[in-house]
Order: structure tokens, then C-alpha cells, then sequence
């Protein structure tokens, strides 16, 4: 029920089986460029393995994995179902009224919850 489209909804959900891919991809990607390739040129270039083990690398090598990630977002969300990117993510213009109350709303409530 989580994932079928009813008569009511707008919406065109993921199948199971496109859900966990993306999860499966999303995840993989995170192993290979966190943990795999700092170890391969840890091995490749030994005298460079204080450097690829720091944390500064790392950060580095996030970037491409948070591109690849959204690269396989966009894939399943939009090119597999023949969408634009503002299709298939919801973009949709917001009035002036509701973007003024959001707006206020995060002024005031971090400035309400402050001790």
C-alpha cells in the first residue's frame, strides 16, 4: 500500500524493486568512495597514506559520491519515467503569502526554543 498509486493521488510512486536499487546504488556508492578507494591509494601511493587516510580527503571524496547519488535520484525519479528534473522532484512555483509564513517561521522558531 506504501508504494501503489491510488485513484486520488497525483503522485507516481517508486515499485519495491526501483526503491531498493536506489537504495542498494546509493549505498554502494557510499562504500566505494568512504572506504575503497581511499584504501586502494593508500596501497597504490605509500607515502601519501597520511593524507588519504585523513579526514580532510575523506570530505574530498564525499563530493563525488553525494554527485553520484543524486545522479541516481534523478535517474530513478525522472529519467526512467520520461520526466523533467521539475517534474519529477515537485518543483512548483510558491506564492509570495506562503513563502513570507515559512520564512517567519524559521526566524521565529529557533528565536522562541533559544533558553
Amino acid at each position: 500500500m506504501l508504494f501503489k498509486k491510488d485513484e486520488k493521488s497525483k503522485y507516481d510512486f517508486l515499485s519495491w524493486k526501483a526503491f531498493f536499487s536506489l537504495l542498494f546504488l546509493m549505498f554502494f556508492s557510499l562504500i566505494l568512495f568512504i572506504l575503497i578507494i581511499p584504501y586502494i591509494l593508500e596501497q597504490i601511493f605509500p607515502s601519501y597514506a597520511s593524507f588519504v587516510s585523513s579526514v580532510h580527503f575523506r570530505t574530498l571524496l564525499s563530493f563525488p559520491s553525494l554527485f553520484l547519488n543524486f545522479y541516481f535520484i534523478y535517474y530513478f525519479i525522472c529519467k526512467r519515467r520520461r520526466k523533467t528534473l521539475k517534474e519529477g522532484f515537485f518543483f512548483i512555483p510558491v506564492s509570495k503569502e506562503i513563502y513570507l509564513k515559512s520564512l517567519a517561521v524559521g526566524i521565529l522558531m529557533p528565536l522562541l526554543s533559544a533558553p
